[in-house]
């Protein structure tokens, strides 16, 4: 019966937006997809290579570069898991605290982009008519 009701916490907290949760939930929610992130980063940044590969000297094909580039590969994967689990956790808890969620905030970053642009070229057409 626990292994029932861990599932439906796990469907509710990372895979569905509907519902909101406090503040302690948010916080216990989202200690898992970040350490998973900053592990899986302290992996990607320890098998780095450090400097290029001399090909004179180094085979062209390495099987611990084809490891290397595997890992990125499944780093990337998971990196993108993680982000979509926190987003559906943070879109609970701004619906908890009524802010909008989506892409309605998009817009207001647009308009100001907008406005950013659009005094950027009439400076621009300024200076090419006086100058």
């Amino acid at each position: 019966m626990a292994d029932v009701a861990a599932v439906s916490d796990f469907r509710f907290l990372y895979r569905q937006t509907e519902g909101v949760i406090d503040r302690a939930t948010w916080a216990r929610a989202s200690v898992g997809p970040v350490a998973v992130a900053l592990a899986l980063t302290a992996v990607a940044w320890a098998i780095a290579p450090d400097t290029p590969r001399d090909l004179a000297t180094q085979a062209f094909i390495d099987p611990t570069m084809i490891a290397i580039h595997v890992y990125y590969i499944a780093y990337a994967f998971a990196l993108m898991l993680c982000a979509v689990a926190e987003y559906f956790v943070s879109a609970k808890r701004f619906a908890d605290r009524g802010k909008p969620g989506g892409f309605r905030r998009l817009r207001a970053v647009h308009a100001a982009a907008r406005r950013a642009r659009i005094g950027f070229s009439r400076d621009r057409k300024a200076r090419c008519r006086d100058g």
